[in-house]
């Protein structure tokens, strides 16, 4: 039977324990498990490769996504890197120009030391990318909208690119997560996830995914978690099964809190510019509305004042939260030029327009109006 994706968040992955009728997937912490003879697994053999809480995971993140296939990883970068060794010495990646920064420090500061080359691309026309395709370039990455600045990528344009180039086509979804974007419907070969923001969606988790079709890819990912180890724990897997339950939930309210924040942040006086889909003003708005059903609860605005203005605001914060990482139940604000992006010199973070006032929030599930008067108070101390 079909179902609709709120239904789907509460039911996918097969919970239930056909058994006992528990209607909550077991943690399986064992590590190694039982085989009948040589050559004869029930199923699983060791938890590095395969996990009854991990397998319930992905298959449940695989019909979220709408893809055959999902693989979970020990982080966002663990999954990242992943699919980057599924590449050799020498391949060309593409990224959209304004790339997390997390994803930045692994091409630049350990990939390339392996000869794996990339170039960091403004897709504000998807035919831009042609410019930069060689004959060694496999992959275009690509995020959208971004972060911290929300510009909106053409992903279907994107994915016709690299379709006719024979390029494999990657997609972070983190930002919007499948509630309110789903990037296969645009040609995405992989979508990445950190599950440690929306999909888990209460920081108490650190984790990735990669979702796919390709059964000769799968092959490939499965030897690279047995060699290279870097898994999610079987709790882990179980508290973000249960964060998926109420994903929809959490996203419709971090959404309605982001857009009325966002609207009292435009027009604040103190506030130099805020960068949110959720606003007429975003200059790509359409195409964001074309491509997405939801507006999800991450977006950044940009104080008068500079660094100056930044230290005094998060120094007047109560109720919002000082830190790092986005999508979960508590509001966050967090600094990108010195957090998310610190990998970047000032010079690259100026040139992408990632300025020193610049501030991200991660709007959690709060009363609007309570956390839209905590950072009143704060902004009067600017």
């Amino acid at each position: 039977m079909s179902q609709r994706f709120d239904t789907l968040c509460v039911h996918s992955g097969s919970q239930q324990d056909p058994v006992t009728g528990a209607v909550v997937s077991a943690i399986q912490p064992a590590v190694t498990f039982r085989q009948l003879g040589i050559g004869k697994p029930l199923g699983f053999e060791y938890s590095r490769a395969a996990n009854p809480s991990r397998r319930v995971l992905e298959r449940s993140i695989s019909e979220l996504e709408g893809y055959k296939h999902s693989v979970c990883f020990g982080s966002g970068i663990a999954a990242e890197l992943a699919l980057f060794q599924t590449l050799k010495q020498y391949d060309h990646v593409l990224f959209c120009e304004e790339t997390y920064g997390g994803t930045f420090r692994l091409m630049k500061t350990v990939l390339n030391k392996f000869g794996l080359r990339s170039d960091f691309v403004q897709m504000d026309s998807p035919d831009r990318i042609t410019d930069y395709v060689t004959k060694d370039t496999k992959m275009v990455f690509v995020e959208s909208p971004t972060n911290p600045l929300l510009d909106v990528i053409d992903l279907q344009g994107v994915g016709e690119v690299a379709k006719k180039h024979g390029l494999l086509y990657v997609v972070d979804n983190t930002l919007l997560s499948p509630a309110f974007q789903q990037p296969k419907k645009f040609g995405a070969d992989v979508v990445v996830h950190s599950l440690t923001k929306y999909l888990a969606g209460h920081n108490d988790v650190v984790g990735g995914s990669l979702s796919f079709d390709d059964a000769s890819l799968q092959e490939k990912l499965g030897h690279l978690i047995k060699a290279t180890g870097a898994v999610l724990s079987p709790f882990e897997c179980y508290l973000t099964l249960r964060g998926i339950k109420t994903l929809y939930l959490r996203m419709q309210k971090h959404e309605a809190n982001h857009e009325k924040i966002a609207a009292f942040l435009e027009r604040h006086p103190k506030v130099k510019r805020v960068y949110s889909t959720t606003l007429s003003s975003h200059p790509k708005r359409e195409r964001f509305l074309a491509q997405a059903t939801g507006h999800g609860g991450t977006f950044s605005f940009e104080l008068k004042g500079g660094l100056a203005s930044a230290k005094k605001f998060v120094r007047g914060l109560s109720l919002w939260t000082f830190g790092e990482s986005l999508g979960g139940v508590e509001s966050l604000v967090s600094h990108p030029p010195t957090m998310s992006h610190s990998s970047l010199s000032r010079e690259e973070r100026l040139k992408r327009g990632i300025h020193d006032g610049l501030l991200r929030l991660s709007c959690g599930i709060e009363n609007a109006d309570d956390l839209i008067s905590d950072l009143e108070e704060a902004l009067a101390g600017v």
